[in-house]
């Protein structure tokens, strides 16, 4: 898929789904009605400057983030979108970051809880192909933390996608920690779309906005992803993608192969990548 470029500066900026969680009753809850703004037209989120917002998608909740410039303010503005969420939330509400959660039938009744999925996602391991064959809609939902790589790639959007895979994904954690059910479509590696800024890269969990330091580490490495992509010849990266094993990148992140041994893996990984240029 073509997508028109505009000049953009390396920066990372996130979209992060969530669930709304009953403390009271200690189950998760649709929320459907409860926060203003939708997929179509996100709310500004109260006191925060341009570019924070708030969105209901399906059932869950959902904030975006002005892009940053680095880990340590990519960190604070996910910690500002989190607590500005958290004041919009009815009493005994709050909101839990899971790859996955199971919902009752009857929290699923409503017509925005059988809406999932607008725009098309993209294969970067089948060379940017269009991904089909969704599996159908279940009581099981997912929640993405989709990072936002911004910059004037000086590379094809699929190739940006895997190296955000490797750089992003397996050194920046963000992908392959832990099993789940939304690895089984969603969160599949190399999973991205195309931006007029660079591209979305969609395979991680919310996951990595958990704690401001899993956040710092993910901002870190998704802006030294960007910068690398950006101010790297064209021909030196080129070299760099021809030395990566990307059948092992994609092993590690699917949970192929030995389990006992990831960590081993995933070190190897990141020591031969490094020895290519790679920016791990």
């Amino acid at each position: 898929m073509e997508v028109a470029k505009k000049p953009c500066a390396p920066l990372v900026g996130a979209d992060v789904e969530a669930f709304l969680y009953n403390t009271r009753y200690d189950r998760a809850e649709a929320c459907v009605g409860i926060l203003p703004g939708t997929k179509e037209k996100p709310s500004p989120l109260k006191g925060l400057r341009k570019g924070f917002a708030v969105q209901e998608d399906n059932v869950m909740p959902e904030f975006n983030i002005p892009p940053a410039g680095d880990g340590k303010k990519f960190a604070t503005n996910i910690a500002s979108a989190k607590k500005g969420v958290r004041m919009l939330l009815p009493e005994h509400r709050d909101l839990v970051f899971k790859p996955a959660m199971l919902f009752a039938d009857k929290q699923l009744t409503s017509p925005q809880a059988k809406l999932i999925g607008c725009d098309p996602d993209f294969d970067a391991y089948q060379g940017g192909a269009m991904r089909r064959g969704a599996p159908p809609l279940t009581k099981w939902r997912n929640a993405g933390g989709h990072i936002h790589l911004g910059g004037d790639f000086q590379c094809p959007d699929f190739v940006a996608a895997l190296f955000a895979d490797l750089v992003v994904g397996l050194a920046g954690g963000t992908v392959g920690v832990r099993r789940s059910k939304r690895d089984l479509w969603y969160g599949r590696p190399g999973v991205y779309r195309p931006k007029p800024y660079g591209i979305e890269y969609r395979s991680p969990s919310c996951m990595w906005a958990t704690s401001s330091n899993a956040t710092k580490y993910a901002g870190h490495y998704a802006i030294v992803l960007a910068k690398w992509l950006t101010e790297s010849d064209a021909r030196d990266i080129q070299t760099t993608f021809r030395q990566i094993n990307w059948s092992r990148v994609y092993g590690y992140l699917s949970f192929e192969g030995d389990l006992n041994g990831r960590e081993n893996t995933k070190n190897a990984i990141i020591t031969e990548a490094s020895q290519a240029g790679a920016p791990v």
